[in-house]
């Protein structure tokens, strides 16, 4: 049987034998990268180690959470209350009310939705998506906005503070200078 251990026996064998990674890839089939793994951390231990590091809590019943989105993304919820998509007026609230805590400023739709700006908060996705909004016992979002003590938005009207407008503006200059230089 092909363990981790035996292919990377085969890789310092032939890395003894002067061999570089790149060579040792191409006569053997694998990735470079995998070479380079393999000879640095035969039995995989230090992989599991700093994948481990990545696990969080859950923050209902504290099982692991997995830690598949890397370092500091881990899920707030398990698998077992991840999918609990049973949202009161209670609930849509506390977690309304969370999300401002967090970050300063009641949620926008977007925010709430997981396909809208994930990598800008991350956190917010996790802890928040599930459907909420589109199962909410609110008729609308601004209904449960207002609901949760916040005043209630006006749709196309965002706060735009002098550092979204900054960060908005640089990448602007990038995507024209992207665009100049592809002319």
């Amino acid at each position: 049987m092909i363990t981790r251990q035996n292919t990377a026996e085969l890789f310092r064998a032939l890395r003894a034998e002067g061999m570089v990674c790149r060579e040792i890839a191409e006569e053997t089939g694998y990735a470079v990268g995998t070479v380079r793994a393999y000879l640095n951390d035969p039995n995989g231990s230090r992989d599991r180690a700093r994948k481990d590091g990545y696990l969080g809590t859950c923050e209902v019943c504290g099982s692991p959470t997995t830690g598949c989105n890397g370092p500091g993304l881990a899920p707030l919820r398990c698998i077992a209350h991840a999918r609990d998509k049973h949202w009161t007026r209670g609930r849509v609230i506390e977690a309304i009310q969370h999300f401002a805590a967090r970050h300063g400023r009641p949620p926008v739709a977007s925010d709430w939705n997981h396909r809208g700006r994930s990598r800008r908060y991350p956190a917010a996705t996790s802890a928040y998506r599930a459907g909420a909004y589109s199962s909410s016992p609110f008729a609308t979002w601004a209904d449960a906005i207002e609901a949760a003590g916040f005043p209630r938005p006006i749709p196309g009207h965002y706060e735009r503070t002098p550092e979204i407008l900054r960060r908005y503006s640089e990448a602007q200059k990038r995507r024209y200078a992207r665009a100049r230089a592809a002319r």
